[in-house]
């Protein structure tokens, strides 16, 4: 006979509170297992996840339940390597730690509702981002990862604009390659924050680089845009064909074979934005068509590299059209 002492807690959302009384816990497909918490007499220890948790889920609710002394379960700190121990050891390694905070339990199986002892709201306690985020005090609000940078938190609308202002502030006398970098810096940062009407605002401003009157800053400046346009592509309230064309046009003023192959690249990004749309294939092959035929060799060994690719995504369109025709015969055969 198997006894249940080993009592663990499981932060849930809220909204999945009566499935779980009915049906257990279930690990998630991308998940190591059901994580846990061991029930200690501390209570910051045993629900110290649940600030952070809460942070990133909504409303959630605390999962107590029961397993075998015996079972083996992972047990460590988020950002170590785990061991396998049994769950008695492992709620036992938590009762003599002196800071428990960040250390996991992961039962590598579902939990059946009869181990189940009760479900009940999740008390907002506990520390958000680390551990350690307050004590830390080389700590910097400037990570723009997803767990550090969550809409709607206080004051986050005000640290995400002095991420982006910081990157963009320009200094007296600075030399237009260093206002390039900063913009470039600047747009990566409000790309991946996700602030698009920033990084809209930057484009433009890149935009504006492009008319400089010195021909390596008019290139660099270039390519940027043309990488701007292929990273806004895809969001909301950005129009790309118009863009690409009015991008393009500018290009076409570049003289000699770099500014070519700069034309080259939009035309060939004006291509990819119409493959966007699955069902224009012929569009896009009218595209490529155009590009090979005002290209039947490239200015510059990188062009060269670029018109090889478009023949094989043009041969990759012609087999996928070549085999869409013989499904459409065998449909009329029937």
């Amino acid at each position: 006979m198997r006894f249940l002492v080993a009592t663990l807690v499981h932060l849930a959302p809220a909204q999945e509170r009566e499935r779980i009384r009915r049906s257990g816990l279930k690990p998630r497909r991308d998940s190591l297992g059901v994580y846990a918490m061991a029930v200690v007499p501390d209570f910051m220890a045993t629900y110290g996840w649940a600030r952070e948790m809460g942070r990133l889920r909504g409303r959630l609710v605390a999962v107590q339940f029961r397993i075998a002394d015996d079972d083996l379960v992972k047990f460590g700190h988020f950002a170590s390597p785990l061991v396998e121990i049994t769950a008695a050891e492992a709620v036992g390694a938590v009762r003599e730690l002196d800071d428990p905070r960040g250390f996991q339990i992961i039962v590598p199986r579902p939990i059946r509702a009869s181990e189940v002892a009760h479900v009940r709201d999740a008390p907002r306690v506990g520390w958000r981002f680390s551990p350690e985020a307050k004590e830390r005090t080389s700590w910097s609000p400037n990570c723009l990862c997803p767990s550090c940078r969550t809409r709607g938190e206080a004051g986050e609308a005000k640290i995400r604009s002095n991420i982006i202002g910081a990157r963009l502030d320009s200094r007296p006398g600075e030399p237009p390659e260093m206002r390039l970098e900063r913009l470039e810096s600047a747009f990566h940062a409000a790309a991946e924050l996700g602030e698009r009407q920033a990084a809209r605002r930057i484009y433009r401003q890149v935009l504006a680089v492009t008319d400089d009157d010195d021909p390596e800053i008019r290139y660099a400046a270039a390519l940027l845009a043309l990488n701007c346009v292929r990273s806004l592509q895809a969001t909301r309230g950005f129009n790309p064909s118009r863009e690409l064309a009015d991008l393009v046009g500018r290009l076409r003023t570049f003289p000699g074979p770099e500014g070519e192959t700069l034309v080259l690249k939009g035309l060939v990004i004006q291509a990819a934005d119409i493959s966007r749309d699955e069902e224009l294939p012929l569009e896009e092959r009218k595209a490529l068509q155009a590009i090979l035929a005002l290209y039947p060799s490239g200015p510059t060994p990188e062009a060269e590299e670029i018109l090889e690719s478009v023949h094989e995504w043009l041969d990759d369109i012609d087999e996928q059209l070549s085999s869409a025709d013989m499904d459409l015969s065998r449909d009329d055969g029937r």
